[in-house]
C-alpha cells in the first residue's frame, strides 16, 4: 500500500474538451466580467475552490492561462491510451469533496509488479494493498521502519484536521518537521534509507535529505491511502469537477493569463494579458509561489519572504508504448533502487483498456544526469533498465512510440523547518485576497485539495456573515 511515485499532485488536465469561455447556460448569452469571487488558476486547488464556492450558491469566475485546465495532472493520449505524465495516479480518502467525484470514476487499483534491487529485478504478484515488496535482506528492517512510521504518524496527527497542518501544536509533529528524512531513517540500516529513498525521494527531487521528516511520516506512515488509475486518464477527474462547477453556475475562461491583481477597500481588480479586466468582491489565488509574487500587488514584506522561500525540483516523465513487454497482468508497477529511473506505472489493463498491441508505461525520472540528456538519450538509458526486467525486450524494435514531459517546477520543496517558518504566512489572506496555491499544504494532491477547499470555505463564511449582517 506504499506509493511508488507520488509525483507533486497539484492540478488536473482536461485536454481540449473545454472552450475558451465555458459558463453555465444562464451566462452564455453574455460574458461575465464581475463575480462575487474570481479564482485564478485551474489546477487542483483552483478547481476545488471553484466547485466549493459554486455549490454554495456563490457566483464564481475561474481564470486559467492555458487552453486546458489542470496543471501537472497531465495525461495526453499515447497511441489510444491516456498516459499520465505528471501525477501518475489518484488517491481515495483525501477529502469528502474529492471522494464525491472519485465515486463516479471507473478506476483500477495499482498492483505491485516488483522492484529492482542491486541491479536485479524481483517480481511480486500480490496487490499493493496486501504486501509491500522488499528484498529478503531488508524485509525485517523495512517492516520495523514502516511500523515506526505508522506509529509516529498516528501520534503526530492527534488534534489535527489535516495531518500537514502546523496547528494545533503537537510536540512530536514539530520535532519531526525540524529534521530531514535522512536523519529520521539513520537509526535503521543503510539499505532501508536506500529503498525508501527510491520510493519517496522523488517527492524531494531525488533525495530524502531535502525532505522534512514530517512529510515522510505523513506519506509512508499512512496505511489507508488507496491508489488507483482512472479510465480515460487523470483528466477525467478534472472533467468531472469542471462539469460540476459549470452545472452549479460557475464560469470558466481559458487562455486568460492574469498579469496583475490589485484591491481596494471594496473590491478586487484582475487584469489579464489580453487586456480584459475582471472585478470581484474576493479573489482566490491558486498559482505557484513565483507567479503569485509576480501578479499580486502590494503584498506585505512577510508574505513576499514566505513566497520566496518556496522552491521546486525538476522532474522528467517518460511515456513509452512497448511491445514484447509484460502487460498489467504481470507487471503493474515497479520501484527501482539505485537506477537512473525511479519507478514505472503500467497505464494499461482490464479497466484502463489497452491498445491492440503492446503495453503503455509511464516512467518517472529525477536523476540529474539523466535529465540532462536529450530525448533519445533519455529513452536509450531508460530502455537499458527495462531490459533488466524483460530480457527479451529489444529497444530498437519494441519501442513503438513515446512522449516526454519535462517539469521545471515538478516537485514542491518541503525542507526541514519549512512549515514551521512559513506555513501560516503562506495561507494568510491579504485583505480580500486568499491564497490556495500548491505552497499552502502537503506537496501532493491532498494538500492542493485541502488548500483550495479551505480558502473557499473562509470566503463563503465571510460572505454569509455579510449577508446576515445586511439582513
Amino acid at each position: 500500500m506504499r506509493g511508488l511515485m507520488v509525483i507533486f499532485m497539484v492540478g488536473l488536465i482536461c485536454t481540449g474538451l473545454i472552450s475558451a469561455s465555458f459558463c453555465a447556460e444562464v451566462n452564455t448569452d453574455k460574458s461575465m466580467d464581475h463575480a462575487q469571487v474570481v479564482v485564478v488558476g485551474a489546477g487542483m486547488a483552483g478547481l476545488m475552490s471553484s466547485i466549493t464556492l459554486a455549490e454554495r450558491g456563490i457566483e464564481v469566475i475561474l481564470l486559467e492561462k492555458e487552453d486546458i485546465v489542470g496543471g501537472k495532472m497531465y495525461s495526453p493520449v499515447l497511441d489510444g491510451i491516456n498516459c499520465n505524465l505528471g501525477t501518475q495516479y489518484l488517491f481515495r480518502g483525501i477529502h469528502p469533496v474529492v471522494d464525491n467525484y472519485v465515486k463516479s470514476l471507473k478506476i483500477q487499483p495499482i498492483e505491485i509488479g516488483g522492484y529492482m534491487w542491486k541491479g536485479k529485478f524481483e517480481r511480486v504478484s500480490k496487490k499493493m494493498e496486501d504486501i509491500f515488496p522488499a528484498p529478503d535482506e531488508l524485509e525485517n528492517d523495512l517492516t520495523l521502519a514502516f511500523e515506526q512510521l505508522n506509529i509516529d504518524r498516528q501520534l503526530a496527527a492527534k488534534g489535527k484536521e489535516f495531518f500537514f497542518d502546523v496547528e494545533p501544536e503537537n510536540d512530536l509533529w514539530a520535532a519531526l518537521e525540524n529534521i530531514n528524512s535522512y536523519e529520521y531513517l539513520s537509526k535503521f540500516p543503510e539499505g532501508v534509507y536506500d529503498f525508501i529513498n527510491a520510493e519517496t525521494g522523488v517527492e524531494a527531487g531525488g533525495t530524502l535529505k531535502n525532505l522534512s521528516a514530517i512529510v515522510l511520516v505523513g506519506w509512508d506512515g499512512d496505511e489507508n491511502q488507496g491508489k488507483f488509475l482512472v479510465k480515460g486518464g487523470n483528466q477525467v477527474f478534472a472533467e468531472k469537477i469542471t462539469d460540476g462547477f459549470v452545472d452549479a453556475g460557475g464560469c470558466l475562461y481559458l487562455n486568460s493569463e492574469v498579469k496583475k491583481i490589485t484591491q481596494s477597500v471594496e473590491s478586487v481588480k484582475i487584469e489579464c494579458d489580453d487586456g480584459r479586466i475582471f472585478t470581484s468582491d474576493y479573489v482566490v489565488v491558486a498559482t505557484p509561489a513565483d507567479v503569485t509574487r509576480d501578479i499580486v500587488s502590494n503584498l506585505t514584506v512577510e508574505k513576499i519572504r514566505a513566497l520566496e522561500a518556496v522552491g521546486y525540483s525538476k522532474i522528467l516523465e517518460l511515456g513509452l508504448h512497448l511491445k514484447n513487454f509484460p502487460d498489467n497482468k504481470g507487471l503493474g508497477a515497479v520501484l527501482f533502487v539505485g537506477e537512473c529511473i525511479n519507478g514505472l506505472i503500467n497505464q494499461t489493463g482490464p479497466i484502463i483498456g489497452k491498445p491492440d498491441r503492446g503495453t503503455i508505461v509511464s516512467i518517472c525520472i529525477t536523476d540529474p544526469e539523466t535529465m540532462k540528456l536529450n530525448d533519445k538519450e533519455v529513452i536509450a538509458r531508460s530502455a537499458g533498465v527495462l531490459k533488466k526486467i524483460s530480457p527479451e525486450f529489444d529497444p530498437e524494435s519494441d519501442i513503438l512510440s513515446y512522449l516526454i514531459k519535462r517539469w521545471e517546477k515538478g516537485v514542491y520543496s518541503w525542507p526541514a523547518g519549512f512549515a514551521a517558518r512559513h506555513q501560516n504566512m503562506l495561507r494568510k489572506p491579504v485583505g480580500r485576497i486568499y491564497f490556495a496555491g500548491d505552497y499552502t499544504g502537503d506537496p501532493t494532491l491532498m494538500g492542493a485539495a485541502w488548500s483550495g477547499i479551505r480558502a473557499a470555505e473562509k470566503i463563503s463564511n465571510v460572505i454569509k456573515g455579510i449577508n446576515i449582517k445586511n439582513h
